[in-house]
């Protein structure tokens, strides 16, 4: 998780330095792992009111936690975004990612994947 949060930290500071006068909407999100046990509270009942929340509050950057890639591949189903971050358990895909999530339209050029 550190070196995410390191790419996060320097990220929004390049673009404080490079955009003094622009606000930015920056959302810190646990968004809970998909769990089969979860019943009501079920991944596949809550992605879309997610969704409509980082719709609602026009979130710009995202942290998340907790995030298997079927639900980051959800996510991604939004128009205009993109994301980095790894898997823990092997640093690629596998288990739980720490995921970053940015607007596209929003920055000139796009992150690499750590």
């Amino acid at each position: 998780m550190k070196p995410a949060l390191l790419v996060l930290i320097f990220f929004v500071t390049t673009l404080f330095v490079e955009s003094q006068n622009s606000n930015i909407i920056l959302a810190s999100y646990n968004l809970r792992y998909e769990n089969n046990y979860d019943g009501n509270n079920s991944w596949q009942n809550r992605v879309d009111l997610v969704k409509e929340l980082i719709s609602y509050h026009e979130f710009e950057i995202m942290a998340t936690q907790e995030l298997y890639v079927n639900q980051i591949n959800d996510l991604l189903n939004m128009e205009g975004w993109s994301y980095v971050g790894v898997g823990r358990d092997d640093g690629i895909n596998a288990g739980e990612h720490s995921a970053i999530f940015y607007r596209n339209d929003l920055f000139s050029r796009p992150l690499k994947q750590l």
